[in-house]
């Protein structure tokens, strides 16, 4: 029906910078003869190594196709400041609610990534593609880390025929897709769930889960040991320790955990500086030590953390309709989030635990029954503004992007002081070159006060003031009194942190540290590459498209103290669509038809789920709606409820 066809041709898709001239002999060089499976990374000046345009036009022209290119530029193909380009001087990895609905019906289902792969979209959405997606985040050089998310309200525990055998075959053909032996390489992290556990929106049954986190976390080591795997977030301990066994361990590189910054006050639940002995944030101590005595080598992932604010031209008070209320208690100011962000990074690293994961990377709009039901909690946990207000920088953006691009290499060695006075770190590369000590009060962001301290500088050497952390803070002092006296130094301190810079003389003599401070590895402040630790144990089965076994609906209780068993049968092949004709556009960049500014909302850390009622306040609804036009990032930012 044509004598010809066009394509989006994207300049970003052949060069890194306009500027740059595009190596096409080189491509013709590197490509194969046929357009089949796409040949891994070779050393090319073109920006997708693995894309061919000879291999691809061709095709068309055997057809008999003439072939028409439309040069397509952007905005956002060469301006690093939307979307994720936004968060990669503050992050080197981003997390996204993947929820398991989205790609299948029905989680007895085996989703079809390699037809998505080809513009076919996933089972459930037409529209979507985890490719475009996930591509625009590694581009952008954040590491990408899904939590697959499965509530009773998109798969209750009735639809499972076979818990373990639904999230073997899901995990394997997710790893296969996605992971770097055999896949896309665009996914480096998977969560076997997100809060299973919460009341009124998770499994009550332990069980369940654990048969879902044997299945998964054996299915993606399976098809690809390189991912690292962890379980999902709980409640508590206790809860932990019913839904993860002994058993669980070998597939796992780390534990996940949750916490926020909160104290109980007259006023209910209420926001905190992280240093106060009653902060909520301090709940991570008990998996620490329940880790150091039980699994020494598996790091901790702190995967949600932050606090409410207002800013960014949005502030914490109820919606008109409920003017009678009072601003959510949780709410901190903005120079309170942006100081908090930094010292409870601080205080974090000094616990040992090796990653975290800021919760939310934007405000959330807010309607009447968001509000009736959650009070406002989370709704203003962002580092910009939601899309109502235009998506402003807030002041804890900036002050991340500070800290990172200042000590963001360094690693947390030892404790000078801790108490109700000062908190005095020394940070540095290793235990033998210690290079800058950072020092603040542990008071809250409303409190001005200056506060003169001395400390010990034998074996330390000479220290000289560098930089006042938060210095985007009009309040914050711009530099410390320091003055020297006989091997020791004494300066001023506030509520924003002061850094030194060190000039190395001997080695640094820390203090005690409490047992829950693991030695070995040293924690470092930037998110650190995933762990080399394999399963010594690989299972060899592979998910069928038709499983020959499927219990009753109603899967058999297991005892509490061993996980499921695997099943007899072994599935006997993986799914094997080979995509015919690679798509030609990548999402990230607009078509000609579509509007050609970057939006403004940044749909790529945006979670997959409305809101819900639920202990912590964050939405677990998964929604159904199919837009009529393909996104050109990634699914709208809001999505109606079921």
């Amino acid at each position: 029906m044509s004598s010809h066809a066009r394509n989006y041709h994207n300049w970003i898709w052949d060069v890194n910078d306009p500027d740059n001239v595009p190596a096409f002999d080189r491509m013709v060089g590197a490509g194969s003869t046929d357009f089949g499976k796409i040949p891994g990374p070779q050393e090319s000046s073109l920006n997708q190594k693995w894309l061919n345009w000879d291999n691809e036009y061709t095709t068309w022209k055997k057809n008999g196709l003439e072939v028409e290119a439309s040069i397509q530029f952007t905005p956002s193909s060469f301006f690093n400041g939307w979307g994720p380009y936004r968060y990669s001087k503050m992050s080197s990895h981003a997390r996204n609610y993947h929820n398991w609905i989205w790609d299948v019906n029905d989680p007895d289902n085996i989703p079809d990534f390699e037809a998505m792969s080809c513009g076919s979209g996933t089972q459930s959405n037409w529209w979507l593609s985890w490719d475009w997606e996930y591509r625009g985040w590694n581009d952008a050089g954040l590491e990408v880390e899904a939590s697959i998310q499965f509530t009773p309200s998109s798969f209750p525990q009735s639809v499972f025929t076979n818990p373990y055998q639904a999230g073997y075959n899901y995990g394997y053909s997710f790893a296969k897709h996605f992971g770097r032996l055999t896949g896309t390489g665009d996914v480096s992290t998977i969560e076997v769930g997100n809060e299973p556990w919460m009341s009124g929106s998770g499994y009550s049954d332990p069980n369940f889960y654990r048969q879902v986190l044997s299945g998964m976390s054996e299915g993606v080591k399976s098809a690809d040991p390189t991912i690292r795997v962890l379980p999902a977030a709980f409640g508590s301990l206790n809860d932990t320790l019913k839904r993860v066994t002994p058993n669980h361990i070998k597939y796992l590189d780390g534990w996940n955990i949750h916490t926020y910054s909160w104290i109980q006050t007259s006023q209910g639940r209420t926001g905190i500086y992280p240093e106060h002995s009653l902060s909520t944030l301090h709940s991570v101590n008990s998996l620490i030590r329940f880790r150091d005595s039980n699994t020494p080598n598996l790091p901790i992932y702190l995967t949600e953390w932050g606090w409410d604010s207002a800013g960014g031209g949005e502030d914490c008070n109820p919606p008109p309709e409920r003017s009678s209320d009072s601003p959510f208690p949780e709410c901190v100011s903005e120079d309170a989030q942006a100081l908090y962000a930094i010292r409870g990074a601080l205080v974090l690293a000094r616990k040992g635990l090796s990653r975290l994961t800021w919760y939310f990377y934007g405000n959330t709009q807010r309607s009447v029954s968001d509000w009736d039901n959650s009070k406002g909690v989370f709704s203003r946990s962002g580092l910009t503004s939601s899309s109502t207000a235009g998506f402003q920088n807030k002041k804890s953006l900036y002050a991340l992007e500070e800290f990172m691009y200042l000590l963001g290499d360094t690693h947390f060695l030892s404790i000078i002081r801790e108490d109700h006075d000062a908190y005095v770190y020394v940070l540095g590369h290793n235990s033998t070159s210690p290079t800058h000590i950072v020092a603040w009060r542990p008071i809250s962001a409303d409190d001005t006060s200056i506060k003169t301290i001395s400390i010990n500088l034998v074996n330390i050497g000479p220290i000289s003031y560098l930089r006042t952390l938060g210095n985007n803070i009009s309040t914050c002092p711009t530099s410390s009194q320091l003055t020297f006296g006989e091997n020791s130094a004494t300066f001023t301190i506030s509520r924003c942190p002061f850094v030194f810079s060190i000039s190395l003389v001997g080695t640094v003599r820390p203090t005690a540290v409490p047992s829950s401070q693991p030695t070995k590895p040293l924690p470092t402040i930037r998110p650190s590459f995933p762990p080399t630790f394999s399963p010594s144990i690989r299972p060899t089965r592979t998910p069928t498209n038709s499983p020959t076994f499927r219990p009753s609906p109603d899967p058999t209780i297991l005892p509490t103290s061993t996980p499921t068993p695997e099943p007899s049968f072994r599935p006997s092949r993986v799914p094997t669509i080979e995509p015919t004709l690679r798509p030609t556009r990548e999402p990230t960049f607009n078509p000609t038809l579509r509007p050609s500014r970057e939006p403004t909302l940044n749909p790529t850390f945006k979670p997959t789920r409305e809101p819900t009622l639920n202990p912590t306040g964050k939405p677990t609804r998964i929604p159904t709606f199919r837009p009529t036009v393909r996104p050109s990032l990634s699914p709208p930012t809001r999505r109606p409820t079921n």
